[in-house]
């Protein structure tokens, strides 16, 4: 439901007249979306392979957050770049398929991407985008929870519409791949290994400063 609202709020807000160019220079902005996704746990002994089995997590969040980047138009294409912060309180677990309580729990993403788009006479554009990205957050179990940190790449697509005079709101969807985290639990006696994939689906706006440098 939150991705058809989200979905919805983009199409609606793109019918605004678009009164000047933007996707040109630094610019500032904000986001508001829904990521879900699921993490495999395999677990073992301290420091052995992790041959061992049980459900996997399901995640499942709205997050928000911030972001600055640049754009440089080339006659109707664009590329540029970027850096977001997602605040999320994304968490799970295997309700105790393993024998033990065995949860994930997420509070920042962070990516930092490049991106690249087509601009139309309308006042629209298509992207698609790809880069880094890094998690932060907690493993759990009955007796420990240890910090659990990833890092992986993310990529997408997303359409954005000139909104004002300087301000552009889109809609956008990625993928994340994360690297395995290996994490240990020394008074349950076993390591566990966490593989996170998630996608998002976020609505932003963008304010551009080019009007206010010199």
């Amino acid at each position: 439901m939150r991705t058809v609202l989200l979905a919805a709020a983009a199409i609606a807000l793109s019918g605004l007249p678009a009164q000047a160019e933007a996707w040109k220079g630094p610019y500032l902005g904000a986001q508001l979306g829904d990521t879900f996704g699921d993490a495999s746990q395999p677990y073992g002994g301290i420091g052995g392979p992790l041959v061992s089995s049980q459900r996997g997590v399901k995640l499942s969040s709205v997050n928000a957050g911030g972001h600055i980047g640049y754009d440089h138009p080339f006659e109707d294409f664009v590329v540029g770049a970027l850096v977001d912060y997602n605040f999320t309180s994304l968490e799970g677990d295997d309700a105790g398929s393993g024998g033990d309580l065995n949860g994930v729990e997420i509070d920042e993403i962070i990516t930092v991407r490049a991106r690249g788009g087509w601009r139309f006479s309308t006042g629209s554009m298509v992207y698609a985008t790809a880069g880094g990205a890094w998690m932060q957050g907690e493993a759990t179990a009955p007796l420990q929870r240890v910090d659990a940190d990833f890092s992986g790449y993310t990529y997408g697509l997303g359409v954005e519409f000139t909104v004002g005079e300087n301000a552009t709101i889109g809609f956008e969807w990625r993928r994340f791949e994360f690297d395995r985290e290996r994490v240990s639990f020394p008074l349950e006696n076993y390591d566990e290994g966490i593989d996170p994939e998630l996608d998002t689906v976020q609505i932003h706006l963008n304010y551009y400063l080019s009007d206010l440098m010199p």
